[in-house]
């Protein structure tokens, strides 16, 4: 059953959440495709003060593994999107703010997709766990097709409420039995 070991970190331009309880549930998908679904909860807001969001948050992502530079046989990526919509720049989740001193009160959404580097990632490496990591900040960006338009997209690009955005954290998956994480 996989599981989510390392916070999970989203951060705003303006607005900072952190989130220590977490829950994940994925499913790995042919063709280059897979399913995570991440519920946070005991989320804080740092920034700004007296702020709070309502919880649980709850992303429902699908992911594709692109080549790093789209040619077979290169270094491996995981592209996560928003489960909603079939393309790398529609909405990826939804936060609520609560409070009067909140300057983003209410329902916003973050759009676009992030790109985390998978371990492990180069092709025909298998593992029993599979570690995917979040840039932050320095997240990477890149043109990718999308499996399931056959369309070259731009990809690992956040924004909420028209801001940048990132996300920085790590998340471990494990498999039970004898099935293990890899890709040609």
């Amino acid at each position: 059953m996989p599981r989510l070991h390392k916070l999970f970190l989203a951060s705003f331009l303006a607005v900072k959440v952190l989130c220590e309880g977490v829950d994940s549930k994925a499913g790995i998908g042919a063709a280059w495709k897979s399913k995570l679904e991440i519920e946070f909860t005991k989320c804080a807001v740092e920034e700004p003060a007296n702020c709070t969001v309502q919880e649980p948050i709850v992303i429902e992502l699908l992911d594709q593994l692109v080549y790093k530079g789209g040619k077979k046989g290169e270094e491996i990526y995981d592209v996560f999107y928003g489960a909603a919509k079939k393309s790398f720049t529609r909405k990826f989740f939804e936060m609520e703010f609560l409070g009067e001193k909140c300057a983003d009160e209410g329902i916003n959404a973050a759009t676009g997709s992030a790109i985390a580097l998978p371990t492990p990632k180069k092709p025909g490496e298998e593992a029993e766990s599979l570690k995917l990591e979040f840039m932050g900040g320095a997240s990477l960006k890149g043109n990718y097709v999308n499996r399931e338009s056959e369309k070259e997209e731009k990809a690992g690009e956040l924004s909420f409420a028209a801001s940048p955005a990132s996300i920085e954290g790590e998340i471990k998956l494990e498999l039970e039995g004898k099935n293990k994480f890899g890709a040609e």
